[in-house]
């Protein structure tokens, strides 16, 4: 997952092992807390993103959508989640769009809150992208999901390698459209990813734009039960 913020947020915090209630969990945190990514020692793993295209329901915005995931975290499987996350008051949030994985189950789902409404969908456990754009969300989805389709041609389509390359990547050029975003006053800041086994999660940050040469920082957290492995 790529992060794209304004120069002028805060920087982020490296992801750290924490407690989500009585789970250990690994994600990245915003300096006042919460997340846009996580994953617990059951395997369960979110990410949150904006969802801009929604009209805005005018509403005094008091609840960061950071805070989503470590609550989400104390969940041991997908219903235990998902009942955490229609428990909660989203009524002071803004739109957002939430990606549940896992693997021990081939389970994919989205939840999607429009600022008046909790709606979600299952999905086939096949490769998918998601895109969000501040700019123009619309046009984001179009561009970086042609090029991740044009992608595919590649001969190791589908590797981590294929999807560093793709997270790092500028088709057609650097820009406001390209996965690798670079705008005048924003950027990818952040790259993500969360490699599972059958019995440990390894995530690894790129705290930068994805598309410098740097080292990443590694986490790995034990996973309690084993799951099928994804084709």
């Amino acid at each position: 997952m790529n992060r794209d913020e304004l120069f002028t947020r805060p920087r982020a915090r490296p992801p750290a092992l924490a407690l989500c209630g009585n789970l250990a969990a690994i994600h990245p945190s915003e300096p006042g807390g919460g997340t846009w990514m996580g994953v617990n020692e059951r395997g369960l793993a979110f990410a949150l993103l904006n969802w801009n295209s929604c009209p805005d329901p005018h509403v005094p915005i008091l609840e960061s959508r950071g805070r989503l995931i470590p609550l989400l975290l104390k969940g041991s499987d997908p219903c235990e989640a998902a009942a955490i996350l229609e428990g909660c008051d989203l009524t002071r949030t803004k739109p957002f769009r939430l990606i549940m994985t896992f693997p021990r189950e081939r389970h994919l789902s989205e939840w999607m809150w429009d600022g008046v409404g909790l709606g979600s969908r299952s999905h086939a456990w096949v490769r998918r992208h998601w895109f969000s754009s501040g700019l123009d969300e619309a046009g984001a989805e179009r561009l970086r999901g042609s090029a991740a389709r044009g992608a595919m041609s590649d001969s190791d389509a589908g590797t981590r390698e294929w999807i560093l390359r793709l997270h790092r990547s500028h088709i057609p050029e650097p820009s406001a459209y390209s996965i690798c975003m670079h705008r005048p006053d924003a950027s990818t800041v952040s790259l993500t990813t969360m490699d599972f086994t059958e019995s440990r999660v390894f995530m690894g940050y790129h705290d930068g734009p994805p598309c410098l040469d740097q080292t990443p920082v590694d986490l790995e957290l034990s996973i309690k039960t084993s799951f099928k492995n994804p084709s």
